[in-house]
């Protein structure tokens, strides 16, 4: 019943001994919950589950994003988000799992609810006033193509204030 833990195996050995081996579950990602009017940090595993971290393990390492704006209503520790956003999580984890370590690079991951059930992506550089719109494909292609219209933008030196990379095309809007 504890939230942070994934599996327990119990196993008896004879005539003595009793083995306990508890996996802990590991975060993929980090989101903000307000419950009882306080905000707490809450980390998100593989499956969707979430639970409460150790904030010097979160912040000891940049490779857990935080995603903000999944809708959490109410709170209970081991719970799931909900199911139309578990893809994105699915997501997150198949980038952690690639040598390459591109959440560094990302302070924030905003998701955008639509008005017909559907949500799109706000993705917040760590190195860049630019925010940057796309749609629901989160993967290696779409981060490696941000990061080379960010690049391309930073040296034109514009007021660009957000870059938009949904519909197949870039466009941006001045601050």
């Amino acid at each position: 019943s504890e939230a942070g833990i994934e599996h327990v195996a119990v196993e008896k050995r004879f005539p003595d001994k009793i083995l306990i081996n508890l996996e802990e579950r590991k975060p993929v990602a980090v989101t903000l919950v307000v419950e009882n009017g306080k905000t707490s940090a809450m980390q998100i595993d593989k499956n969707g589950v979430l639970f409460p971290g150790r904030m010097n393990a979160i912040s000891d390492t940049n490779e857990v994003p935080i995603v903000s704006g999944l809708p959490v209503e109410y709170m209970s520790k081991g719970m799931r988000i909900p199911s139309k956003y578990r893809p994105l999580i699915d997501q997150i984890t198949k980038i952690s799992d690639l040598p390459q370590k591109y959440f560094a690079s990302i302070s924030e991951i905003c998701v955008l609810p639509k008005e017909y059930g559907n949500y799109e992506l706000a993705l917040i550089p760590s190195q860049s006033k630019v925010k940057v719109l796309t749609d629901r494909a989160l993967n290696e292609d779409a981060l490696k193509y941000m990061m080379i219209v960010l690049d391309v933008v930073n040296q034109i030196g514009t007021d660009v204030s957000e870059v938009d990379l949904r519909y197949g095309s870039v466009s941006y809007r001045k601050k």
